[in-house]
């Protein structure tokens, strides 16, 4: 099957902690294996969000279209069990910071929270959805 082979062909893979907010200013926290770095000058990250299983849009996309904002919060081991618990696809209005036990501090240029969490934390305009 084609997704067996996409996660076992390209190792290892990145995971991206992406945090959104939306116009109902919900913080969103979600991971995503399929992220990678696009170039330099300008720096450019690029991430992909796949539908649920009805065919609509996940929360993430729903707030990225919103604001044209993310940030990118990479994973370390250090948090990566309470990392896991953003994966469940919850409603809407559930805050994954919350759920995971992760902890939302500003930003310095764009709207959605960073994790304090994560050592890196790529604050992120949209180019292109």
């Amino acid at each position: 099957n084609c997704y067996s082979l996409a996660i076992s062909a390209v190792v290892p893979r990145p995971i991206a902690l992406v945090s959104t907010v939306g116009t109902k200013r919900m913080p969103n926290l979600s991971p995503f294996s399929y992220f990678g770095l696009m170039g330099h000058d300008p720096p450019l990250v690029q991430f992909a969000v796949s539908r649920n299983r009805d065919g609509s849009k996940k929360d993430t996309l729903v707030n990225v279209e919103e604001s044209n904002e993310f940030v990118v919060n990479m994973i370390s081991e250090w948090f990566v069990e309470s990392a896991n618990y953003t994966c469940g696809n919850w409603p809407y209005e559930v805050n994954e910071f919350a759920i995971s036990g992760l902890t939302e501090i500003p930003s310095i240029k764009v709207s959605p929270p960073r994790c304090k969490e994560s050592a890196v934390q790529l604050e992120c305009i949209v180019e292109s959805v």
